[in-house]
């Protein structure tokens, strides 16, 4: 991303609205994964609960989006 247009306008609202808009929209188009706490090399050498390389439930950490 560039931002090179906005040099020399720090402290303008407005653009930093922009600036932040612009991280927003791009941060939008990349793929949602959930984040689980296990290590794929746990998984990939059979030492995890999780079946065939899923995740058991009671490894899915609970978030505040539900």
């Amino acid at each position: 991303m560039d931002f090179s247009r906005f040099d020399g306008l720090a402290g303008n609202r407005f653009i930093e609205r922009a600036v932040i808009d612009e991280v927003i929209y791009e941060l939008m188009g990349f793929p949602i994964r959930e984040y689980v706490d296990i290590y794929a090399a746990t998984l990939k050498n059979g030492n995890g609960s999780a079946p065939s390389g899923q995740q058991s439930s009671s490894r899915i950490p609970q978030t505040a989006a539900g």
